[in-house]
């Protein structure tokens, strides 16, 4: 039998291999790396009652687009891609059932940056220093266990499942991707290095997220 899972038929502009990253290892040099919104990546497993470290998808800014070769669940959340299941719309924030020979497609995001795919039981990939969270930076981890981003005819192993009833994500839980922040900031030892009218531009003004940013930090 041949074995289940999703072919990547187009990868899109970006799309990685998260779990919550790789600890313990930042002795030698590696970053734990890890989904970058663990709250949509968290509940994108909670609702298919996978743990909460289970591989998943994480799709920047869109146009992904999948054949599935098997039948089970997923659940979709985080951006707005506006999905669609054989050409169909379908809801973000909740499960959706998928058939061998149906089509998976993410548009290009409305809201937000990343999308969060998750699967039934995870995907069942190798993991490299205990994770296979994508770094492409360093190297490693995601579908090759290299740090490779998708690519097209990617396949994706997973297991079968029977359909299974749709859950979603209580609103009070989704965020609202267009609302402005409020950062918290914690004074330590060295604030009083700074004069009151420094200190009041740090806590009052308003910020715009610099292109300077990356997984690692966000440059303000």
């Amino acid at each position: 039998m041949t074995q289940p899972g999703l072919k990547v038929l187009k990868p899109g502009i970006l799309t990685l291999v998260q779990d919550l990253g790789r600890f313990a290892y930042q002795h030698i040099g590696l970053s734990p790396g890890g989904a970058a919104d663990e709250h949509a990546f968290l509940w994108a497993n909670r609702l298919l009652n996978n743990r909460s470290n289970t591989p998943a998808l994480e799709i920047c800014f869109g146009g992904l687009q999948l054949e599935v070769l098997a039948n089970t669940n997923i659940a979709i959340t985080g951006a707005e891609m506006n999905a669609t299941l054989n050409n169909q719309p379908i809801e973000n924030w909740q499960t959706h059932t998928l058939k061998l020979g149906d089509k998976l497609s993410f548009a290009h995001a409305s809201s937000g940056i990343r999308s969060y795919l998750a699967i039934q039981d995870g995907f069942e990939l190798q993991p490299s220093f205990g994770s296979v969270a994508t770094v492409m930076r360093e190297k490693i981890g995601g579908i090759d266990g290299y740090g490779n981003p998708l690519k097209a005819d990617d396949f994706l192993p997973c297991s079968q499942h029977k359909p299974k009833l749709t859950t979603h994500v209580p609103p009070l839980f989704i965020p609202d991707y267009q609302r402005s922040l409020i950062l918290s900031v914690i004074p330590n030892e060295q604030t009083d290095q700074f004069d009151e009218a420094e200190l009041e531009k740090l806590y009052h003004w308003t910020y715009r997220i610099s292109t300077q940013s990356d997984r690692m930090g966000i440059r303000l």
